[in-house]
């Protein structure tokens, strides 16, 4: 549980190389923040994400938070196709 999301985030920044400037202006970019906005709704649209985790191995979806044997099955399957 994380109490502020914006420390949280700012932490997974500083892990991923960002400096605190970086961060600070990625986060206070308006019109970036609507360009994110924007293509995860047309991802919900085109791609029919209709939920949190949803994976796409291969072209095929694989929605929700799955157990091991699930995406191992996805995986199995995927390989014996090629």
């Amino acid at each position: 549980h994380v109490d502020d999301p914006m420390t949280a985030m700012e932490r997974l920044a500083k892990l991923g190389g960002m400096d605190d400037a970086q961060f600070n202006k990625c986060v206070n970019d308006e019109a970036l923040s609507k360009e994110v906005a924007k293509s995860r709704f047309d991802a919900e649209k085109v791609l029919d994400i209709e939920s949190t985790p949803t994976f796409f191995i291969n072209g095929e979806k694989v929605s929700g938070a799955r157990p091991y044997e699930d995406f191992k099955a996805v995986l199995d399957r995927q390989l014996a196709g090629h």
